[in-house]
Order: structure tokens, then sequence, then C-alpha cells
């Protein structure tokens, strides 16, 4: 899965493309509750917790496609 198909199943519909750049608080329809989400999600496909580092990092779509490039 990449970052895009991700954010889309968590946003629950079609997100135009984005670049890695792209914070994930400009995408419409972002807020808190998507972001738990998404943490939940990655944890989920990567099999495994992200640590505090992890979670601090998480703010660009870049940073989505890292996690899930890095563990898979």
């Amino acid at each position: 899965m990449n970052a895009r198909d991700l954010l889309s199943e968590i946003l629950r519909r079609e997100i135009p493309p984005v670049g890695g750049e792209t914070a994930l608080r400009d995408i419409e329809g972002w807020d808190s509750l998507k972001g738990v989400r998404l943490v939940v999600r990655i944890e989920e496909i990567i099999d495994r917790q992200l640590s505090e580092d992890e979670l601090e990092q998480l703010r660009a779509v870049g940073d989505v496609a890292h996690l899930l490039n890095a563990d898979g």
C-alpha cells in the first residue's frame, strides 16, 4: 500500500495527487481523529508499534511513505 492509498482509506474518499512535502494537516478533511486512525492503520500494516520519535516526525505525506517503505 502506498501513502496516497492509505490516506484515501483514512479519509474515506479519493484524495488528489499530493507531494511528499504536503503536510497532513493541509489535506482537506484532515483532523486529529484521522491522525489517530492513520497511526493505528500504519501499525497494523507494518506489524509493530511506532516509536515516540516516529510519531513526532509523522507530519507529511512523505513521512507516511517512509514508514510504509521502511518496513515493507
